[in-house]
């Protein structure tokens, strides 16, 4: 009982940091796509959206993979490992503790 509530502790807690990790990546994107726009940022609708503004948030996804990729899929290999049991390859654990 007491490992199963351990696990889900660690699930919790790789889920919150993929969350932000998610969250920032995406305010990042959106505030340059929105470099020109009322406001700084672009339109609500991303149906409205030109392919200036497409480019702008595809440029800036690309340039924060380098920063935010690597944690993003850690933390996505480590939610794998603790809810299925299979480990990813080449998964190190952000922590220190094997998932």
């Amino acid at each position: 009982m007491q490992r199963l509530a351990v696990a889900e502790a660690r699930l919790a807690l790789r889920r919150a940091q993929l969350a932000l990790l998610e969250a920032q990546l995406v305010t990042a994107c959106e505030a340059a796509a929105g470099h020109g726009c009322r406001g700084g940022l672009p339109p609500a609708d991303r149906g409205a959206w030109d392919r200036a503004t497409w480019h702008r948030y595809l440029a800036a996804a690309r340039d924060l993979d380098a920063e935010l990729g690597p944690r993003m899929r850690r933390l996505h290999a480590e939610i794998e490992w603790i809810t299925f049991g299979e480990p990813s390859q080449g998964m190190e654990s952000m922590d220190g503790i094997t998932p």
